[in-house]
């Protein structure tokens, strides 16, 4: 996440065209025939490095790329991380990619590309607690991008090979001269980015994981298995028009071990130097929670701007044809902060913490709300619920 995501080189399913895409793209769109396709991957995205040298094997490794949070007293602060690691381990083969995600070409992996890929022995689980290690009370890993990529090696006169540099890596071990085992079977698949209601073709940025459609005026998750529904609300200005509307993934929860039902259960919680009124003891409370990647520090911030201003209750507009900024982090993403960030709402961390410690706060339901913001000089302005972030790190967050 700290650096931009890699370039995949893909031939258009349709018209065979080359096109470059990010490895964390949703939506396939082709500039030369116009197609526009769902890409679901039944897992985790599949990738390999392109062999300079015939390879003998492809063996797979980890991707994680995203953002640490981690709270104690002194506050929450967070970090960028992009951390690769083995995932079937072989004697003499590099524990990590090190920068060739970032820096080399690579393709997604088909049903039909040549060569011999082993499945990994283990999950990328490993590599999210590394990242989490020696970090305060409650911590959290956020992952942009949870990728395999597949490294080639080849065989010569019982050396192992480095199949992009050449360079030699000693003797090849005897697992890689063994039998095969069990390959690894990439379920990619590429379907009409339609609407399953009513067949109308979805919009919306190719970066992000919520598309619209227009006909029948509902909204879409792509998910790395299918198209679902999702509920989505598009929040109006009090006056104006927004130059940009942000998406944030609205979450309910169940806690157990302490109450966050309603507003007045968050207030008094998080010792909130608020007056509890009427209408707290009997409004459902709910996390806003970015669902774009920004720097983690903006994205404690804006949680915290958001999930403690109540919105408007006004009807909400009909579903904007542009300006809408891609939802590029997965909802399931956004709930493994949710005990970080209810740290992050509260003026009384020390008493909070002690009150947590031993319960447990799980989502219940999700769904997307659009907020709009006006573009200033220097700044996005949210004027309805008094806040802002800085332009720049706006247009930053595209490339992260």
């Amino acid at each position: 996440m700290a650096a931009p995501s890699p370039l995949l080189e893909h031939a258009c399913p349709q018209c065979g065209a080359p096109v470059a895409l990010e490895d964390s793209s949703a939506i396939f769109q082709c500039p030369f025939c116009r197609v526009r396709l769902a890409i679901t991957h039944h897992g985790p995205p599949a990738l390999y490095l392109v062999p300079r040298f015939s390879p003998t094997v492809y063996l797979p490794y980890w991707r994680v790329r995203g953002i640490v949070l981690s709270a104690d007293l002194p506050g929450v602060h967070g970090k960028f991380f992009d951390a690769t690691i083995q995932g079937y381990e072989v004697p003499g083969t590099p524990a990590s990619l090190g920068l060739r995600p970032q820096a080399l070409p690579a393709r997604f992996l088909e049903p039909h590309t040549p060569g011999s890929f082993w499945a990994p022995t283990q999950d990328a689980e490993p590599l999210r607690q590394a990242q989490t290690a020696g970090k305060g009370r409650l911590h959290a890993s956020l992952s942009e991008a949870t990728t395999l990529i597949f490294q080639p090696f080849a065989l010569e006169n019982g050396r192992l090979i480095d199949a992009i540099s050449g360079d030699d890596l000693g003797p090849a071990p005897a697992s890689i001269q063994g039998p095969s085992p069990e390959p690894f079977l990439p379920r990619l698949t590429f379907q009409p980015a339609l609407c399953p209601q009513c067949a109308f073709e979805l919009t919306g940025p190719s970066a992000s994981h919520i598309q619209w459609c227009h006909h029948c005026t509902t909204v879409w998750e792509i998910t790395n298995q299918e198209i679902v529904p999702c509920s989505a609300q598009f929040i109006p200005l009090a006056e104006g028009q927004p130059s940009i509307w942000l998406p944030f993934w609205r979450i309910g929860v169940r806690t157990e071990g302490f109450s966050l039902s309603t507003w007045a259960d968050m207030v008094e919680l998080t010792g909130q130097p608020w007056v509890i009124q009427p209408w707290m003891r009997s409004r459902a409370f709910g996390f806003r929670v970015p669902a774009f990647k920004i720097r983690p520090d903006l994205f404690v911030l804006l949680t915290q701007q958001a999930s403690l201003a109540p919105l408007p209750g006004n009807p909400p507009p009909p579903l904007p044809k542009e300006n809408a900024f891609p939802a590029t982090l997965a909802p399931l993403e956004a709930c493994r902060a949710l005990g970080v960030l209810l740290v992050a709402l509260s003026p009384a961390r020390k008493r909070l913490l002690e009150h947590i410690q031993g319960g447990r706060i799980r989502p219940t339901h999700y769904s997307v709300e659009y907020l709009p913001f006006v573009r200033t000089p220097t700044e996005y302005l949210q004027p309805d619920l008094n806040f802002a972030l800085p332009a720049s790190a706006l247009a930053w967050a595209e490339y992260l």
